[in-house]
């Protein structure tokens, strides 16, 4: 077998018939010591960069061409598979409909109250209110009661509202009272009920009437 003779270190790359060619521009002259083949820096030759994978292409002519066009062509497929990709994502979106928005609840005035009675002597009372519907509650007030009729409690289903066993006179809750409030922000379901108890001294009527918010219904729904 005939003698090799080393001629240095250079680029060896592979054209598109699968031959060998050798950049001889980049032929570097000298012997093989070192790990790096007369290479100063690897990756300063042939850069970081995965599209920019041998480094400055304008010193190979017609070579680097040919790199350039398959790196423009690779470049040309991404984009347009990222943009394919972009529109089935769209498409799908698009089929999607979103929700309509759950209209605001509106809600109107309303009275709701009731009554009970006792004979000669007088005794405990209790109204109960069914409610047709969700309610808020702003007031409540005792006129028509017997004056001997005091309050002993108040409840929204079973939540106690207000609680004095010993009873508060009815008249308590007058035009000009501070409990005239005590019910305001209290709310209770549609179904359930209020109830209200209290005590006579005589014979009369106990008589509650609590006003309020009710929903409403829009002509439109």
């Amino acid at each position: 077998m005939s003698e090799m003779i080393s001629l240095g270190t250079a680029r060896v790359y592979r054209n598109d018939d699968g031959e060998l060619v050798v950049d001889t521009d980049s032929l570097r002259r000298g012997d093989f010591a070192g790990d790096d083949f007369g290479f100063e820096d690897d990756d300063d030759e042939f850069g970081d960069d995965e599209d920019d994978e041998f480094g400055d292409d304008e010193e190979f002519g017609a070579l680097g061409d040919r790199l350039r066009s398959r790196r423009s062509r690779r470049k040309s497929r991404r984009s347009s598979r990222k943009r394919d990709r972009q529109g089935r994502r769209s498409g799908h979106r698009g089929e999607r409909q979103p929700a309509a928005p759950k209209p605001k609840q509106r809600w109107g005035m309303t009275v709701v109250g009731g009554s009970d009675s006792v004979g000669e002597g007088g005794g405990p009372v209790s109204v109960e209110i069914r409610l047709q519907h969700d309610f808020k509650a702003s007031d409540i007030t005792f006129d028509g009661s017997h004056e001997s009729a005091k309050v002993q409690s108040i409840f929204f289903g079973d939540h106690v509202v207000w609680s004095q066993p010993a009873g508060v006179p009815a008249s308590v809750f007058g035009s000009n009272s501070q409990l005239r409030g005590i019910l305001e922000g209290q709310e209770v379901q549609g179904g359930r009920d209020i109830t209200v108890n209290g005590v006579l001294r005589d014979a009369g009527e106990f008589t509650v009437t609590v006003t309020g918010l009710k929903p409403v219904t829009s002509p439109c729904g």
